[in-house]
C-alpha cells in the first residue's frame, strides 16, 4: 500500500484562528510521528502571497480584471501547483511543471522551498494543512480537484468565531500582520461557508467554533477522529462527474458575466467619446450598464446564443462582434425605460 495523503483546507477570517489549528495539526504529528509515521506539511497563505495583494483585493467588489488582481490571482495559482508539485513528488517520484502557462517553474520550486518541507522524509502518511482564509468555496474547490486528480483524501474544517473577537485578536497582532478592520467585515460579508447539504463534494467537512483561546485543545478528540476518517476516505477520481458539470456551468456562468461587462464598458466608453456627454449621462449609463448586467445574471436577459457556444468550447475571442449590437440595443432600451 502507498502512501496515505489527506488535504486538509482550513478556511475562516482573519484572527479566527486557523493558524492556531494548523500548528496544533503540526504538534500533534510530530508527537504521533513514531506511532502513525505521519508527518504534516503546512501550507500558510499568508507566508507566501504578499499581503499589500491580498489586503488590495479583498475589498473590491467589481468584476474587472486589473493588473494587480491578474498577479494576485497567478501567484494564488503558483501556490496550488506548488502543492501540487509535492503530490506528484510523493505520489509520482516526478514533479512536471507547466511550461507553457503563466506559472513559471522556478516561482513553483521556490514556493516549494519556502513552504520548507522535505521530500525525501520518511512517513507513511502526509497531512497537507491549506492555512488560509477561503472565503469563497471556488478557492476550496481547487483542492478538491487536486485530491479527486491524485485520489486522496479531502476534508475541510470551517474556523468560526464571532466578528469582535476576530478585530480584538487583529487589533492584538504586529503591524505588519495587522489588517484594517474594514477587511474583516467585508470578508464576513463575502463568506462562503462548506455547504455539505448542497455540494456532494463539501460532504467532508467540520464546523469549530473558536471564540475561547482553549477551544481547540478541548475538541481536539473530535477534530482528529474527523481527519482521520478523512484519511480513509480518498476521493475517487470518477465518481463527482455531475459535481464536475455543475463546476463547469458555474465556470461558464461567470465567464459570459465578465464578457458581456467588458464589451458593456467599450460599449459606454465609445458612447463617451463620440458625443460630448454630460456628467448626468454617463452616470445614467453606467446606471444601465448595471442593471443589464444585474438582470443578465439573474437570467431576466439570455446572451445570444453563439455567444453561450464559443464560451463553453474555450473560444472566447470572436465574441465581442457577435453581442456588441445585441447589449447596445438592450442598454438604449434601459435608457428609454422599455422591457426587452
Amino acid at each position: 500500500m502507498g502512501r496515505q495523503v489527506l488535504l486538509t483546507v482550513l478556511c475562516g477570517l482573519p484572527g479566527s484562528g486557523k493558524s492556531c489549528l494548523a500548528r496544533l495539526i503540526n504538534d500533534k504529528c510530530e508527537q504521533s510521528a513514531s506511532e502513525s509515521r505521519t508527518a504534516c506539511c503546512v501550507v500558510c497563505y499568508d507566508c507566501l502571497l504578499p499581503s499589500s495583494l491580498a489586503k488590495q483585493l479583498i475589498a473590491r467588489d467589481d468584476v474587472t480584471t486589473s493588473t494587480t488582481e491578474s498577479k494576485w490571482k497567478e501567484y494564488r495559482e503558483c501556490i496550488t501547483n506548488a502543492v501540487e508539485a509535492i503530490l506528484c513528488k510523493i505520489l509520482r517520484n516526478n514533479v512536471q511543471f507547466d511550461q507553457n502557462g503563466a506559472l513559471r517553474k522556478e516561482i513553483i520550486e521556490e514556493l516549494i522551498g519556502r513552504i520548507g518541507f522535505n521530500l525525501s522524509e520518511c512517513y507513511d502518511r502526509l497531512m497537507i494543512v491549506i492555512d488560509d482564509n477561503m472565503y469563497f468555496k471556488s478557492m476550496r474547490y481547487e483542492y478538491y480537484k487536486l485530491a479527486r486528480k491524485y485520489n486522496v483524501g479531502f476534508c475541510q474544517i470551517h474556523i468560526r468565531c464571532r466578528i469582535d473577537v476576530a478585530i480584538e485578536r487583529n487589533s492584538s497582532r504586529n503591524e505588519p500582520d495587522r489588517i484594517d478592520n474594514n477587511v474583516i467585515f467585508t470578508m464576513n460579508s463575502k463568506f462562503e461557508p462548506p455547504d455539505a447539504i448542497n455540494n456532494q463534494w463539501e460532504t467532508m467537512s467540520i464546523s469549530a467554533c473558536n471564540d475561547s483561546i482553549d477551544t481547540f485543545v478541548s475538541t481536539w478528540p473530535k477534530l482528529d477522529a474527523f481527519l482521520q476518517t478523512a484519511f480513509e476516505h480518498p476521493v475517487c477520481a470518477s465518481a463527482d462527474d455531475e459535481e464536475q458539470k455543475l463546476a463547469s456551468r458555474e465556470v461558464c456562468s461567470k465567464s459570459m458575466l465578465h464578457q458581456a461587462d467588458m464589451i458593456l464598458r467599450k460599449i459606454v466608453s465609445d458612447a463617451m467619446k463620440k458625443e460630448n456627454r454630460t456628467q448626468l449621462e454617463s452616470e445614467r449609463l453606467n446606471a444601465a450598464r448595471h442593471r443589464l448586467l444585474h438582470d443578465i445574471k439573474i437570467g431576466q436577459f439570455m446572451l445570444n446564443c453563439d455567444l453561450v457556444r464559443q464560451i463553453e468550447s474555450g473560444h472566447i475571442k470572436d465574441v465581442e462582434p457577435l453581442v456588441y449590437n445585441q447589449l447596445l440595443e438592450a442598454l438604449h432600451c434601459i435608457l428609454e425605460n422599455k422591457t426587452t
